[in-house]
């Protein structure tokens, strides 16, 4: 875990994870190590809001488990609240939820990309994106 600017900790799952993932195993580790972080804080009753980014796909192919997901955000402390993003939400997950949102995207720059070759760059460009934030 790492503290940026203004004081915000955050914590990012560096592989790049893709569906077509080159190594199973380490996209494995890397879930469970930044989920780790996640959890601690999702524990801090110094914290008051823990944005989850994408925590949906890591679930979804069991990189991490459900059940402790829903467990840990069940028990935080009252005052934190918690937002996730991503697609696929597990029907849990939206049933633990107080708002559940679908969002459409207007405009998404890679569709302008005309080469695979360009979108895996810019991928890769975008694989330290924050994965946990408060």
């Amino acid at each position: 875990m790492e503290n940026g600017r203004h004081g915000v900790k955050f914590s990012v799952m560096v592989t790049g994870f893709t569906w077509e993932t080159q190594n199973k195993a380490s996209d494995r580790v890397a879930a469970q190590k930044v989920w780790s972080d996640g959890k601690k804080m999702l524990s801090d009753p110094n914290l008051h809001v823990v944005l989850l980014d994408e925590p949906t796909y890591m679930i979804n192919y069991d990189y991490i488990d459900l059940e402790e997901v829903l467990t840990t955000i069940n028990n935080r402390p009252q005052e934190i609240s918690v937002i996730i993003t991503g697609r696929g939400a597990h029907q849990k997950l939206k049933e633990i939820a107080n708002t559940v949102s679908e969002v459409h995207p207007l405009s998404m720059p890679l569709r302008l990309v005309s080469s695979p070759e360009k979108v895996l760059l810019n991928l890769k460009l975008k694989a330290l994106h924050i994965v946990y934030i408060i």
